[in-house]
């Protein structure tokens, strides 16, 4: 029987790190907080531990590419004391409700918190593996995409709509978005600013030992190839030096045309890409007729962690459940 990579988890990294403090009772009183997706959720719920819990938006396998407000989720974004999310290139159903949000409200963007790294988007259906920064071929339209790597805190920033917003799957992002949570929470909160502070401190360290695991776990495989759905990986692919080979779509809102497909089965038909990934929130169907006959291996790898339950572990138990799945579909035995 497959093992479950978000429970497996959950023992490595148990055996990992000790010394965790056992959270309190929540305050009702406590900063109303509302995060859009579930990643960002935990790093707020982990912060929050003891004091409060946040409210999260997009939960199961919604998409944040095509997710509508309900009316509780506008509701609970007109109360809040603080929105945390990572900008309108990636949540674009929240650059407008925001824009009308009390000025007191406080709003966490992470794609613009200072020490958080982005990375450029990337186009064309097939990248050179294994080359930092990648070399990227042109797509349908003859286009490239940019190759550096910039700090969006630096004063040569590169501008979020230009980035690729999965910044959360890097652990540096996370610890950096971590510590602007619980500095905006001891701003709003200050009577539990040293709570804030000693939680924020805790799941650094938690997310430092997670990425150690990680690392460890990847290092036999990061020389074999793979391809994504789309290029949701990025962060995760240049962490841990994978060798990714290119995604099937530019958008996971529109389907590959001819010409992209019929460049993923020419790169498919080299022999090097051992396994393509899928995400439970999109069609399966697309990459089955594209590997069809190829002996490449399809897995499942999810960036949000749509089947993980919300709570401060859902971030790490997301991060582990993506490198035990790309692990063991990038091995070389079954």
């Amino acid at each position: 029987m497959a093992s479950n990579p978000a429970r497996h988890c959950g023992a490595i990294l148990a055996a990992t790190i000790v010394g965790l403090v056992c959270a309190g009772e929540a305050d009702a009183d406590a900063p109303r907080v509302v995060a859009s997706i579930k990643p960002l959720h935990a790093l707020v719920a982990g912060v929050m531990d003891g004091v409060g819990e946040p409210a999260l938006l997009i939960d199961g396998i919604g998409s944040p590419h095509a997710y509508s407000l309900r009316p509780s989720d506008a509701r609970a974004l007109n109360s809040a004391d603080l929105v945390v999310w990572i900008g309108a290139g990636m949540e674009s159903f929240l650059a407008k409700p925001l824009a009308s949000l009390p000025q007191a409200t406080e709003i966490i963007e992470a794609a613009m918190i200072d020490g958080t790294t982005l990375l450029p988007l990337r186009v064309g259906g097939v990248w050179e593996t294994h080359d930092h920064p990648p070399k990227l071929h042109g797509d349908e339209d003859g286009h490239t995409g940019a190759t550096e790597i910039i700090d969006a805190g630096s004063t040569e920033t590169l501008s979020p709509e230009h980035a690729n917003l999965h910044l959360w799957l890097d652990p540096g992002n996370a610890r950096a978005i971590i510590a602007a949570i619980a500095e905006a929470l001891a701003r709003i909160d200050p009577s539990n600013a040293d709570v804030y502070a000693v939680n924020a401190d805790r799941r650094m360290k938690e997310i430092e030992a997670m990425d150690r695991v990680i690392d460890g776990l990847l290092a036999p495989v990061k020389t074999r190839s793979f391809l994504v759905f789309h290029d949701a990986y990025r962060y995760f692919e240049d962490r841990y030096d994978l060798s990714v080979a290119g995604s099937v779509t530019v958008s996971p809102d529109h389907p590959p045309g001819a010409h992209r497909i019929s460049t993923i089965r020419d790169r498919l038909k080299a022999g090097d890409v051992v396994c393509v990934l899928i995400e439970p929130q999109f069609p399966r169907r697309i990459v089955e007729t594209i590997v069809a006959g190829m002996p490449v291996r399809i897995g499942t790898a999810d960036p949000l962690g749509a089947d993980i339950q919300a709570g401060p572990e859902a971030y790490t138990m997301a991060m582990m459940a993506l490198a035990e799945s790309l692990s063991n579909c990038l091995a070389l035995e079954q």
